[in-house]
């Protein structure tokens, strides 16, 4: 069973600081809203899709993406260290503007 994941993350959305030791080899989740970037449409959404299928795959994260009214909503879950490494990538792409951990 997965725990939910609580993290308060820094100005800059590149670092989570968890807020209690987990051990690492749990499953974690982590949601997260965005405002789209003007450059999301249906191609983008594609390119996102596929390199998250192929990174995920990898890293044993698994999820759901969500767009719609111009923002996304995301659900990670999966090892904390991998799920910290993906989260900061997603704060940091252009794709994503005011990233906000729930």
């Amino acid at each position: 069973m997965s725990q939910p994941l609580a993290a308060s993350c820094e100005a800059n959305h590149q670092e989570c600081q968890w807020t209690r030791d987990m051990d690492t080899n749990d499953l974690y989740q982590l949601v997260y809203v965005s405002q789209s970037g003007d450059d999301v449409d249906a191609l983008a959404l594609e390119a996102i899709r596929r390199q998250a299928a192929s990174n995920n795959l990898k890293l044993g994260i698994t999820g759901v993406l969500l767009l719609g009214g111009g923002c996304f909503l995301q659900l990670l879950e999966g090892p904390r260290e991998a799920i910290a490494m993906v989260y900061g990538k997603i704060a940091i792409d252009s794709r994503h503007k005011q990233p906000n951990v729930l």
